[in-house]
C-alpha cells in the first residue's frame, strides 16, 4: 500500500511554502468556514467529567490518581470537550511536541488549549491530519506572536487550509488509518525488541558484578563527594553554539547519557563553574516523573554543549580505587534498582525523589581495582553486540517515524493520489484512547495547566 502511489497530473499553487500546490480540483478554505471555536467551563461538575490530555498520541485519558505529572488544586477553570472535537495548543508552538489532536472521547481539558467543534466526522479526521502534517514542520510559524510565539485565534481562523472534496477526504482519512497502523505495529515490534535486548544487557551485567564473593560496601565509603547542581528557569530548547546547558535528570536514561537532553539556561545567567560537567563524569537522576528513571546513573559522554548540573542530578566523585565505569554497571544492575524503588519518595503527582540520605546507604559489591577494570572490559565486549543490535533497531524505528511524517504530509496535501488503494481497504478500527504508555501530556512537558 505504500509504493508507486500516483501522482496528480494537474497541480495549483498555492500560497503556503510547505505546501506549493495542491490538485486542481481541491479547493482553499479558511479555517473559520471549518471551525468553530468553542470554550465551556465545566466549574462545579468536574467530577463528571474525565480527565484528558493533548498527548504525542493524541487526546487520551489521564489517570487523576496515578501520581504522574502536575495537577491543578481544582479543576473549576477546565473546559468541557465532547468526542469529535478538534483540540489545539496554540502557544508555545515551537517547544510543544504535538499542537493538535482530535477528541475521541467526553470529558475536560485545560483551558489553555483551543477547542473546535467540526460538525462533519470526516472533515475532523482530515483537518485533525492536515494540521498534523503542519505540525511536524511547524507550519504556522508566519503566524507567530510575541515571546511565547502564540499564534492568535483570528489569525489562525483567517488562515487557509487545502480542501479536496468530501469523498476524497474519506479515502484519505481512511488509507491514512490502514498506514499509521501498519506503521505503529511495525515500530511496537521493533520496540518490544528493544526490551528484549535491554534485558539481555541487564543480564549480562548482573553475572559479571555478582560471580565474585566480594564485600559489600555502602556508597558512601567509596566517594570523596556528591554534587548537586541548581534549579534555572531553563528554556525547552537545546542550547545553540557559544550558549550555556544545564543537564537535567532526563539526560540519565538507564545506564545512557542523553546529551540532545540539555536544556538551554536563560540569556544572564550568571554559570557556577563547581557545577561545570566533564566528559567522563557520573551522573545520577535524583528525581524524575517515572520512578523507573530515578537513580539512573551513566558517564557523561558525547556531551556537546557547555553544561552545569541540575539540582535533579547528583555527580557522584569517586576515590582513586573505585572505577568509575564499574560503579556505574553496579548503579544499573537489578540489585541497585530493588534499592532504589525502595528508597524513592514522593507522592499525590510530585516528581519521584531519591533523597541523598538514602542513596549513601545503597550497597554494592565491590572487588579490588583490578578486577573491577576487568569486568568493565569483559562487560563492554559483551555488550557491544547487543549495543550495535539496538541501535540499529533505534534507527529503523527513526525511519520509519520520518517515512510517517513524508507520507502523511504527501497524502493530506495532495501530492499523491491514495483514492484507488483506498477503495480495496476494510473500514479502519477505531484509534486507542487509552492513557498513554509514558503518560506525557504537554502539560506536563510544558506545564500549561494553570495558564
Amino acid at each position: 500500500m505504500f509504493r508507486d502511489l500516483p501522482q496528480y497530473l494537474n497541480q495549483q499553487e498555492t500560497s503556503m511554502p510547505w505546501c506549493p500546490s495542491i490538485p486542481d480540483h481541491w479547493h482553499m478554505s479558511r479555517n473559520k468556514a471549518l471551525l468553530e471555536p468553542k470554550h465551556e467551563k465545566v466549574g462545579l461538575r468536574s467530577s463528571d467529567y474525565d480527565l484528558l490530555s493533548l498527548t504525542k498520541a493524541g487526546v487520551i485519558y489521564r489517570d487523576i490518581d496515578g501520581g504522574k505529572g502536575k495537577m491543578p488544586a481544582a479543576f473549576d477553570d477546565y473546559q468541557a470537550i465532547e468526542d469529535g472535537d478538534l483540540i489545539m495548543c496554540l502557544f508555545d508552538v515551537d517547544e510543544t511536541p504535538r499542537t493538535v489532536g482530535r477528541a475521541r472521547q467526553r470529558g475536560m481539558i485545560t483551558g489553555a488549549y483551543n477547542r473546535f467543534v467540526v460538525e462533519d466526522e470526516v472533515l475532523a479526521e482530515y483537518l485533525n491530519l492536515f494540521y498534523k502534517s503542519v505540525d511536524d514542520v511547524k507550519g504556522l510559524r508566519p503566524l507567530y506572536r510575541g515571546l511565547r510565539k502564540t499564534v492568535p485565534i483570528d489569525s489562525f481562523l483567517s488562515s487557509q487550509v487545502p480542501l479536496p472534496p468530501v469523498e476524497e477526504q474519506t479515502a484519505i482519512v481512511k488509507y491514512l488509518a490502514h498506514a499509521n497502523a501498519r506503521i505503529d505495529n511495525a515500530i511496537a515490534a521493533k520496540r518490544r525488541l528493544i526490551t528484549l535486548l535491554e534485558e539481555q544487557r541487564a543480564a549480562v551485567r548482573d553475572k559479571l558484578i555478582e560471580e565474585g564473593a566480594w564485600p559489600r560496601k555502602r556508597l558512601k565509603t567509596l566517594l570523596l563527594r556528591v554534587d548537586q547542581g541548581v534549579s534555572p528557569q531553563a528554556e525547552s530548547q537545546v542550547p545553540g553554539p557559544g550558549e550555556w546547558g544545564v543537564v537535567k535528570s532526563g539526560c540519565v536514561n538507564n545506564g545512557r547519557f542523553r546529551a540532545d537532553q540539555v536544556k538551554r539556561l536563560p540569556d544572564g545567567f550568571v554559570v557556577p563553574t563547581a557545577l561545570c560537567i566533564a566528559e567522563g563524569d557520573l551522573l545520577v537522576s535524583r528525581a524524575n516523573g517515572s520512578a523507573d528513571l530515578v537513580g539512573s546513573a551513566a558517564r557523561v559522554v558525547g556531551l556537546v554543549h557547555q553544561s552545569i548540573l541540575s539540582d535533579k542530578t547528583f555527580r557522584l566523585v569517586l576515590r582513586p580505587d573505585i572505577d568509575t565505569d564499574f560503579l556505574a554497571i553496579s548503579m544499573n544492575s537489578r540489585s541497585y534498582r530493588q534499592q532504589v524503588l525502595a528508597a524513592i519518595s514522593g507522592a499525590e503527582g510530585l516528581a519521584n525523589n531519591l533523597p541523598l540520605s538514602a542513596l549513601r546507604r545503597m550497597e554494592f559489591s565491590v572487588p579490588p581495582i583490578d578486577i573491577q577494570r576487568n569486568i568493565v572490559k569483559r562487560e563492554h565486549v559483551e555488550s557491544r553486540a547487543i549495543e550495535r543490535t539496538s541501535n540499529r533497531v533505534s534507527t529503523e524505528i527513526l525511519l520509519l517515524e520520518e517515512f510517517r511524517t513524508r507520507l502523511v504530509a504527501d497524502v493530506v496535501t495532495g501530492q499523491v493520489d491514495v483514492r484507488a488503494v483506498a477503495e480495496t481497504l476494510p473500514d479502519p478500527i477505531m484509534p486507542d484512547v487509552s492513557l498513554d504508555e509514558d503518560g506525557t501530556s504537554l502539560e506536563d512537558l510544558l506545564g500549561h495547566e494553570d495558564d
